[in-house]
């Protein structure tokens, strides 16, 4: 089986990606993965080109705190909210982003 990009719904899943590729000797230049979540491990494999090019951060708490607690109130008051509350995107961490500047 051939793979060129991975997309991982978490970071997690990516190391796990990783880990099978290193074990197939698969080389980080022969796939790409994407992942979510951009943990302090995933910027180092970013940073370091190892196979991981990029990782959406996840929103912040004090992004994703009103949606969630005008959410709380409105249950708790017997209100009803919908199935899926949209928060605002996180920043795309590439290595490009994570270059010291100058």
């Amino acid at each position: 089986m051939h793979f060129d990009v991975i997309l991982s719904i978490n970071d997690a899943g990516a190391y796990g990606a990783i880990n099978a590729l290193e074990a197939a000797g698969i080389p980080p230049d022969a796939v790409v993965i994407v992942s979510v979540d951009a943990e302090a491990k995933a910027r180092r494999l970013i940073r370091d080109g190892q196979y991981l090019r990029g990782s959406i951060e996840v929103v912040g708490p004090e992004s994703g705190a009103g949606p969630s607690v005008h959410a709380a109130i409105k249950l708790m008051a017997g209100g009803t909210v919908p199935e899926t509350i949209l928060l605002p995107p996180g920043e795309v961490v590439t290595r490009e982003t994570l270059q010291p500047d100058g």
